[in-house]
């Protein structure tokens, strides 16, 4: 947990450490709550973070100020400490729950899956997806690269390594090179899937220059090996 003495400083905090989960009060010297809430909902880097507002005002015009602004959660002062940690519990749960639907979006993105839907994802989680599917158009044109580097990438999405590694660690869970490796390897699926190649030129096609390497990461996500995958989906599309 850590701590700033109002909004401006709680501001540059929220931006240099990508927290799990910001909790503000609305009168404070410097910057309010309500523009602490509007300008982390407008960094795209912090834009994911839930959102809790701790206060003494109590009504109806200011509750929905901050909905409106995008908070996740408004508590009246004073509160116990029991429902406070609920309500933190509940927020973080939440925001896993997104991430997980984050990456069942990615993973149904191509139209080679057996789950692909052109219907864009949740009102609630089209700005998160959005970034991630920037990042993976990014992977996806330098895919043949053996050596995706972290920093390279964080310059083409114009924000420092570390604040990349936290917004894609807030947003999936994963950071930035398990989610690289989640790209390659779904792309290889989606390339195995079309017939036209084999293995080994699939590897290489998705940047992994290792066939030991490549089978053992697709077996960890698929749970069968590349060759399994396309001997099986080949029958499958025989049966049709």
């Amino acid at each position: 947990m850590v701590l700033a003495e109002n909004g401006a400083a709680g501001y540059k905090t929220a931006m240099a450490l990508i927290p799990d989960l910001v909790i503000s009060d609305i009168t404070m010297p410097d910057m309010d709550g309500f523009e602490l809430v509007q300008q982390l909902k407008q960094e795209r880097s912090t834009s994911h973070i839930p959102l809790l507002l701790l206060t003494a005002k109590n009504t109806d015009a200011d509750r929905q100020r901050g909905y409106d602004l995008g908070i996740d959660s408004y508590l009246i002062k004073p509160v116990t400490a029991a429902l406070l940690f609920k309500r933190i519990d509940n927020l973080l749960s939440r925001q896993k729950q997104i991430n997980e639907l984050v990456l069942e979006s990615l993973n149904s993105k191509s139209p080679y899956s057996d789950d692909y839907t052109e219907q864009k994802p949740p009102e609630e989680l089209w700005r998160e997806n959005e970034f991630v599917q920037d990042f993976m158009q990014i992977v996806e044109q330098h895919m043949q690269d053996e050596v995706l580097d972290a920093a390279a990438l964080a310059d083409r999405m114009n924000m420092s390594q570390s604040t990349l590694y936290r917004k894609l660690k807030g947003i999936t869970g994963k950071n930035i090179n398990q989610l690289v490796r989640k790209i390659r390897i779904h792309k290889a699926a989606d390339l195995l899937r079309t017939g036209k190649y084999n293995v080994t030129e699939v590897s290489f096609m998705v940047g992994i220059n290792s066939a030991i390497y490549f089978r053992q990461c697709f077996k960890e996500e698929f749970g069968q090996l590349p060759s399994e995958y396309q001997r099986a989906d080949n029958k499958i599309r025989v049966t049709y």
